[in-house]
């Protein structure tokens, strides 16, 4: 399990990341902090928060990530969700050591990729759109872009979940 000194330590041994002031955690054991991502030498550092979960780097169906690297300001950029949370899928590992210093990584990768090239995706997958209210009951239309022509009456098979109960729009 992550702790505040544990993250701190981490980030300290990363080149291109560091550390504004410390992270905490609050009763329920969600690590929050910030950290600022080097763009380049004559370009200021991006400022992200970032909120752990007590799971992490356990999965939750309902929730993007047990990791979120949050920066309001960079909506008109690729992955970066309403919310300001950057969408990530990494690598997965057991102990959470590894998957932070592989989470801190991909944040760095995206930097480079998509705000520092400015590169977009030809293809981007739209994972869960906004839900809505209807009878009293929130819903979301998921689905992802096909390159195949899906004729008028065709059938096949949907996988679906339930959103965790209680979770909506990142609030617990």
């Amino acid at each position: 399990m992550l702790t505040a000194s544990i993250v701190e330590e981490l980030i300290s041994n990363l080149e291109g990341i560091t550390l504004i002031g410390g992270f905490s955690a609050n009763e329920g054991g969600t690590l929050s902090g910030k950290i600022a991502v080097k763009v380049g030498q004559e370009i200021d550092s991006l400022r992200w928060d970032v909120v752990i979960s007590p799971y992490y780097p356990l999965k939750s169906i309902g929730l993007t990530s047990s990791i979120q690297f949050r920066n309001t300001h960079l909506l008109a950029y690729p992955h970066i969700m309403e919310d300001g949370s950057l969408c990530m899928h990494t690598k997965e590992y057991k102990d959470s050591e590894s998957q932070f210093i592989c989470d801190l990584e991909s944040l760095q990768d995206w930097v480079q990729t998509y705000y520092i090239q400015g590169q977009k995706d030809a293809h981007y997958e739209h994972l869960i759109v906004k839900p809505h209210l209807v009878n009293n009951q929130l819903y979301s239309f998921c689905f992802a872009d096909t390159r195949e022509v899906i004729p008028i009456g065709d059938f096949g098979l949907v996988y679906y979940t339930r959103l965790k109960t209680g979770w909506h729009m990142g609030g617990g």
